[in-house]
């Protein structure tokens, strides 16, 4: 069996806000100087669809993502389909979600290219 990664994003304002939608998700891993993602695609990657999905206050998404030797569990399957390209090493990882909006409003739309990390650590 596996470990479970649980992130959560949640409106803590007092208004409903919005992001993009739930796929909009990375995992890395610190390189020598870098942050690398974990992930392959099987599919040809044509981008994110950008879609706003508004939150009302409390309100967000939460991931439950369960990794074993084997890779990741069903949780990571979206369009694109990820797969964990090696098993997971002792280090320095960071969930990031890249639906985050701006402030900036463009065309009765808001900026959605922004991003939100939080780091953890793998023990093997």
């Amino acid at each position: 069996m596996g470990e479970t990664l649980v992130a959560t994003l949640e409106n803590v304002s007092g208004e409903t806000n919005t992001s993009g939608n739930k796929g909009k998700f990375d995992i890395q891993y610190r390189d020598t100087d870098r942050w690398r993602t974990i992930f392959g695609r099987e599919d040809v990657f044509a981008g994110w669809s950008d879609e706003g999905v508004m939150h009302d206050p409390g309100d967000g998404f939460r991931w439950e993502l369960t990794f074993t030797q084997d890779g990741a569990s069903d949780a990571v399957r979206h369009s694109p389909t990820y797969h964990v390209c090696a098993p997971l090493s002792s280090g320095e990882y960071r969930f990031v979600y890249w639906g985050v909006t701006s402030e900036k409003e463009v065309e009765n739309d808001y900026e959605t290219d922004y991003g939100v990390a939080a780091r953890f650590s793998v023990r093997s």
